[in-house]
């Protein structure tokens, strides 16, 4: 008989929505916690430590944006406020953030879209902590020092999930930065480092390496440093720094 191919599964964990994107091209992902929203990677590694203490923002307290919605996917996606209008006189966008994560498109305020999120995170640990897929979660990098998180977020993936046969993707974000050269990996045992775009309307780029990369932990480690461009976004617009 035929060796039987390990599953994979890929899974994103920010930091923009644009993982989302490309991890519903390589395939039928789940609706896990991190799904659809922006976040830091020190978020991520802390909602593994602290069991998700520190995940959900304060509701009363949200900022409003001025931007109106571009596309039918906007209106239904986004969250607006009932009564305050913007300067065009259109409903004025909500956004919920605290010093880790950004909810653009769930409105936290209705206990049933805040219990759904609940659901997400219990659906996402009993599946990390049973499955036989390999997991290869998938982010995009928001800042040099991500990289340097690396070991704090492989030593909570082991301890919680010690069976658990997982790799990470860093991809080099585009999003307010210089980042013009030809697109690469580097594989570093553990974790690959991409560089090609992570534009949702260009998940093609990043699609390609990692669908062309599948086996991951067959590569053969590169030496070569990483150097993120510093992003000249404001990340106060997403998050309580």
């Amino acid at each position: 008989m035929g060796e039987v191919l390990q599953m994979i599964s890929y899974i994103p964990i920010g930091w923009r929505c644009s993982t989302t994107v490309l991890c519903g091209k390589l395939c039928d992902i789940e609706s896990f916690p991190f799904r659809g929203m922006y976040s830091k990677f020190e978020g991520i590694i802390d909602c593994f430590k602290s069991g998700f203490k520190n995940y959900f923002p304060d509701t009363k307290s949200f900022t409003l944006l001025d931007n109106d919605p571009q596309n039918e996917n906007h209106k239904k996606l986004w969250t607006f406020h009932e009564t305050l209008k913007n300067s065009k006189g259109n409903p004025q966008r909500i956004a919920f953030k605290n010093q880790f994560f950004c909810w653009f498109y769930y409105d936290l305020r209705k206990n049933e879209i805040a219990q759904k999120m609940r659901e997400r995170i219990e659906k996402m640990y009993n599946y990390l902590s049973s499955t036989n897929d390999r997991v290869v979660f998938i982010r995009s990098v928001l800042d040099q020092n991500e990289i340097e998180m690396f070991d704090k977020f492989r030593d909570c993936m082991n301890l919680l999930f010690p069976s658990l046969d997982w790799h990470l993707v860093y991809l080099h974000d585009q999003h307010d930065n210089e980042n013009s050269s030809e697109s690469y990996y580097i594989h570093k045992d553990a974790y690959t480092f991409i560089n090609a775009s992570t534009h949702p309307s260009e998940p093609d780029f990043a699609f390609n390496i990692i669908n062309k990369l599948k086996y991951l932990n067959q590569l053969e480690t590169d030496s070569q440093e990483i150097n993120i461009h510093k992003s000249t976004l404001n990340q106060r617009l997403y998050f309580s720094c």
